[in-house]
């Protein structure tokens, strides 16, 4: 089902998801206040515009203007929504790529955490004579978003609330140079290391479910080739690379900085190229015609600010058709998500490997 999403410049009927009778909306008011404050701009019409974290195309194909985003998922949903709608399709950039950028206009998504928000107005912030209006929800709008803006641009207009949405207006920025985009963490007890990119899950600390997994890790010994599935770091993949030294591990994830993070993760532990590949993807979308023999995966349960397990679904489903006969997908996660009837229908047996008070790790059997 399409939500159109109707704004003073065009109207867009926008996909989000691939269930057909979903009633999930691409947009939300904070893209259409943040269009409105566009065309405030006197002379905006003469100038580039650039898109930043846009997540379904309700803002980049207004203008078919450049995107920068650190999602896969999101590049699938922009070029569907161009193919929907009979529009150009935007050009699409990495986040890692913004500071070469040329914009004079920069229409920024709220993220949702601060940290990325800080990296991103860092480098925005040495670029000359641009203005970056900045939307989100109230509700996801912390109070300290508002404050680090000041650390970056010298001009800050925090715009009144219209229908639950609210806005900024950013410009002359204080070129902040020394803005540290990484951080690398070490667990003397799994002896493993990681560096972390903005934007990656649990950035700052391991996460508790990955922690859950690496104490109750698999005896993956039988198996000769792996997927660690929503990688983020890699560690879980690192693990097994180190267990076992046969074993070959595709590392799959749609966030560009996840991908980026694995990679500088294995060379920290001191894995050999030949043992991995790295593919930023959504899930299995263009990974190659082959059937392995393990996945292991962390699913997410939110999708942009909402909770949603159509995500962990999409990758339960598609992990069985990449498994061999009796290749075993292994998935932490929370007791209270209903993943077990998901594996159920996509897998011969369900098996507890492990669980605590917070948590279950399922192997399925293919």
């Amino acid at each position: 089902m399409s939500s159109p999403f109707i704004s003073p410049v065009r109207q867009l009927n926008l996909h989000c998801n691939d269930k057909k009778n979903s009633q999930d909306q691409a947009w939300n008011q904070a893209d259409n206040y943040l269009i409105q404050q566009l065309l405030q701009i006197q002379d905006h019409k003469s100038k580039k515009v650039v898109c930043i974290n846009d997540a379904f195309g309700g803002l980049s194909l207004q203008y078919s203007s450049d995107m920068y985003s650190d999602s896969a998922i999101s590049r699938r949903w922009i070029r569907h929504n161009a193919k929907l709608n009979q529009v150009t399709e935007p050009n699409m950039f990495s986040m890692h790529e913004l500071s070469d950028c040329q914009g004079e206009l920069y229409l920024m998504r709220l993220p949702k955490n601060l940290h990325y928000f800080q990296y991103l107005l860092a480098t925005l912030s040495n670029k000359t004579d641009i203005t970056v209006i900045v939307s989100g929800m109230q509700k996801h709008w912390p109070s300290t978003f508002y404050q680090t803006a000041n650390d970056f641009f010298a001009n800050v207009e925090v715009l009144p609330g219209v229908k639950k949405a609210k806005c900024m207006l950013l410009s002359k920025g204080l070129a902040i140079d020394n803005f540290t985009d990484t951080h690398q963490l070490s667990f003397p007890e799994f002896d493993l290391q990681c560096r972390n990119y903005p934007n990656v899950f649990a950035r700052e600390k391991l996460d508790i479910g990955t922690r859950f997994f690496l104490e109750h890790f698999p005896d993956l010994a039988p198996y000769e080739n792996i997927i660690d599935l929503a990688c983020g770091n890699g560690l879980l993949g690192i693990q097994a690379l180190k267990k076992h030294a046969h074993l070959h591990c595709d590392f799959i994830d749609e966030s560009a900085f996840a991908i980026r993070s694995a990679a500088d993760s294995l060379q920290l532990n001191d894995v050999i190229a030949q043992r991995f590949s790295l593919h930023q993807m959504d899930i299995f979308e263009r990974f190659p015609e082959k059937q392995v023999d393990a996945i292991l995966c962390n699913p997410p349960f939110h999708q942009q600010h909402n909770v949603s397990t159509d995500i962990a679904q999409r990758m339960i489903e598609h992990s069985a058709k990449h498994l061999r006969k009796n290749g075993s997908l292994y998935l932490i996660a929370n007791r209270h998500l209903p993943y077990k009837p998901m594996l159920k229908r996509a897998f011969s047996g369900v098996n507890i490997a492990a669980e605590n008070s917070k948590f279950f790790l399922y192997q399925s059997i293919k």
